[in-house]
């Protein structure tokens, strides 16, 4: 945990609740870097951070958001479109949005007098103390929150959020149930036309009078779900093998040497695997189970407890890394996913056999259901 969790625990939470934004998750590591070395951009960094948050929020409800106004316009914003508006004095609740208002006022205002990076500053000027910049994280890090959980109650914009499908089970479970589909193929193009209905329509649906039709190529349709099987067509169309031989991998190997095969490497990520000490992403509530696990379940007597809670976050970023869905029932994700275990033993100089792996393989089947590309 850094200090900064210790003391202001909620940037960290909203970092993890949008665990694809690669920008909140970058400010959020600067910020932690910052306040822990007692940086001087420690204000700007902290406002800013509410100030993204409110954005993300005010974008997943499908507003238009400018870019050149106030902290506190953007808090107004994020607040109304989560239900907390002020009323003027007719609910007493408008007090607290007041208070949070004023605190947002009074966070630029110090931004403004104490702050030596937004604007830059007489070089000769003293910085921040350690006591000012704590009260200043500490007083974002209340409004972070009341962001946090006023978005836990809501729900945004079916048409403009970036959360996952899972974060709709709800809905999901009333269309699956509700719904049927009929899919054939285009001839003419290739592509793939699905027709979602009613079951009590059906012969209206079937004569294109009603239902809702979509009409999805191959590459949208691997796109949009599985970028991992979008990079196995496309390595098919060049004529490389798919799945690696158990054979081909030397257990006595070096780490480092071996080679991944190349259809389960995503854009952009290291095909050299390295150890997690600390891991939070979209696993992370696995985090602790999998350690025990690995340490007495498991039975794998050489790893203790420090280095079999650093082998679970190395084997769940991992998983994270090759995400794809329905990934329990893609032979070549498997293949994947069991060269992945076994290379993360090897980081931790232990030498997993085939009864091993699938152990682990198993632990991950039942308790790691899909992720979202």
């Amino acid at each position: 945990m850094s200090q900064l969790d210790a003391v202001a625990p909620h940037f960290a939470m909203a970092a993890r609740r949008w665990g694809d934004a690669a920008n909140l998750r970058s400010h959020y590591e600067d910020l932690a870097k910052t306040f822990e070395s007692g940086g001087c951009s420690t204000i700007e960094l902290a406002k800013s951070f509410i100030e993204s948050v409110c954005i993300t929020l005010l974008t997943e409800f499908g507003e238009t958001v400018n870019n050149d106004e106030s902290t506190t316009f953007y808090l107004q914003g994020a607040l109304s479109v989560l239900g907390l508006r002020n009323t003027r004095g007719t609910d007493k609740f408008d007090k607290i949005l007041s208070a949070f208002n004023k605190l947002s006022d009074g966070l630029s205002d110090v931004r403004n007098q104490d702050g030596s990076v937004a604007h830059g500053k007489d070089g000769f000027l003293d910085t921040i103390t350690k006591q000012h910049a704590r009260v200043f994280v500490l007083t974002a890090d209340m409004i972070v929150s009341l962001l946090l959980m006023a978005y836990d109650g809501t729900e945004p914009s079916i048409r403009h959020t970036r959360d996952p499908h899972i974060r709709f089970r709800h809905l999901n479970d009333r269309i699956d149930r509700g719904m049927a589909m009929d899919a054939q193929i285009d001839e003419a193009t290739g592509s793939l036309i699905v027709t979602v209905y009613r079951p009590q329509d059906q012969d209206i649906a079937r004569s294109d009078k009603e239902g809702i039709e979509i009409r999805v190529s191959a590459s949208e349709l691997l796109y949009a779900l599985d970028r991992q099987a979008y990079i196995a067509a496309i390595e098919k169309l060049r004529g490389l093998s798919m799945e690696p031989e158990s054979s081909e991998v030397d257990d006595d190997a070096d780490p480092e040497s071996i080679e991944e095969p190349k259809v389960f490497s995503q854009p952009k990520m290291p095909t050299r695997m390295e150890r997690v000490a600390a891991y939070e992403g979209q696993f992370s509530e696995h985090l602790a189970d999998l350690s025990v696990y690995l340490r007495k379940a498991a039975d794998f007597t050489t790893i203790d407890d420090d280095h079999a809670a650093e082998l679970a976050a190395t084997i769940l970023k991992r998983m994270e890394d090759l995400a794809v869905i329905d990934w329990k029932d893609r032979e070549s994700t498997l293949a994947s996913v069991r060269l992945a275990i076994k290379r993360s033993g090897k980081l931790f100089a232990e030498d997993f056999n085939d009864e091993q792996v699938k152990r682990i393989l198993d632990w991950l089947k039942d308790h790691i259901d899909s992720a979202p590309v």
